[in-house]
């Protein structure tokens, strides 16, 4: 099964994701304008990155931080380098935080030299999609926050919920208190789950649903976006980039996503509903 894209449309942060939370060993060639990266995961764990004269950990990062680079997925293959260590979660948070306090490392990229192993030979093979010198380059598809940022974001929505609330409690002394309702859980994003007591959710059951189109040789994987709730139900499902010419599989990967279970994703220890970008593939 393989899978090629632009960052625009599915973000390289995303796709480690969605390949980490499905357990996923698969091969992920990069192309950038500056030059070519290989990216392998085993069981949904990062093992091997590799960028320029960058490998390991300061490879994924810069990786992660690009906003305009061209990706193919190939699944079940694997490498015998293990130059990543670490879980994803924290790697990514990592790679957001030296991008947003500009500690990036800065790759080479040899005009000639020759070609070692194997896998120099499948990231050289790896197709030129670069646009060329001279073409526009895509915008940045997001901006991302510093970390403390989002914390303070977060501490003055929850204290502006509470003074709120004890405003209207005090406006109406000597009557009976209404009935208290739980307000429902503002949901978060899978991969802000890095803290030591959070947990992300995991699947627990889901089927994998038939070809719409039996007779096609290279069968898509549809990218869904899901809201699993605190039980690990999934209340929510959309298409991640919807395309017409797939409606048929688009339609039959919703209906998968929406029958699927999953563990509950714990922050801070407590169960919180969680968006994710989910693939589903066919048999």
């Amino acid at each position: 099964m393989a899978l090629s894209g632009h960052s625009q449309e599915l973000s390289l942060p995303d796709l480690i994701q969605a390949n980490a939370l499905g357990r996923n060993t698969c091969r992920i060639l990069v192309a950038t304008p500056e030059g070519k990266g290989v990216l392998y995961l085993e069981d949904g764990t990062v093992i091997h990155a590799s960028y320029g004269n960058l490998s390991g950990r300061e490879a994924f990062f810069v990786l992660m931080a690009t906003d305009n680079a061209f990706f193919h997925v190939e699944s079940g293959l694997s490498t015998v380098f293990r130059t990543v260590q670490g879980n994803w979660q924290g790697l990514l948070m990592e790679a957001m935080q030296l991008r947003d306090e500009g500690r990036l490392p800065k790759p080479v990229f040899a005009q000639t030299h020759a070609v070692e192993d194997e896998d120099a030979r499948n990231v050289r093979s790896f197709p030129r999609i670069v646009p060329p010198v001279g073409a526009p380059q895509a915008a940045p598809s997001r901006q991302h926050l510093p970390t403390w940022a989002v914390v303070a974001g977060a501490l003055l929505l929850a204290g502006g919920a509470a003074v709120g609330a004890l405003a209207l409690k005090e406006k109406a002394p000597g009557k009976a208190p209404a009935q208290e309702t739980v307000p429902a859980a503002v949901p978060v994003e899978a991969s802000s789950l890095g803290g030591p007591a959070d947990v992300q959710p995991r699947l627990v059951s889901g089927p994998q649903p038939p070809s719409p189109d039996p007779g096609l040789a290279v069968r898509p994987t549809i990218v869904c976006r899901i809201l699993v709730d605190e039980q690990g139900h999934v209340r929510e499902a959309s298409i991640y980039r919807s395309r017409l010419d797939l409606a048929a599989f688009e339609d039959a990967a919703l209906d998968a996503a929406r029958r699927s279970r999953f563990t509950p994703a714990l922050k801070g220890g407590r169960p919180v509903p969680v968006w994710l970008n989910w693939p589903v593939s066919f048999q």
